[in-house]
């Protein structure tokens, strides 16, 4: 895994280079409000307040499956993170710039 992270990590710069400030801010809140847990956080409480029990239950078995099976494949892997000192992007925080 580590080799193949180690070839594509130039791929991955070259794409962040293709950067857009309206494609950054549409895909922060997609991700935001449908890929995290913040999701599932707003959208199970509204489903059982308006009766739809079933689907909040089925939804929220989908919620633990994934992060389980996601943190147990991280675990399994030993997936390395991305060095963030050798010119990769970070687009899940806004990046501070400090005067030296």
């Amino acid at each position: 895994v580590l080799a193949q992270v180690q070839r594509e990590h130039s791929t991955v710069i070259w794409v962040q280079k293709c950067r857009n400030v309206v494609l950054d801010t549409v895909l922060r809140i997609q991700a935001a409000f449908t890929c995290g847990t913040e999701f599932f956080i707003c959208i199970l409480p509204l489903l059982f307040w308006v009766g739809e029990c079933r689907l909040a239950r089925h939804m929220t078995i989908l919620m633990d499956v994934n992060l389980y099976l996601g943190n147990a494949l991280k675990d399994l892997l030993c997936a390395p993170r991305p060095d963030w000192n050798k010119g990769v992007v970070n687009v899940d925080r806004p990046q501070v710039k400090t005067d030296s």
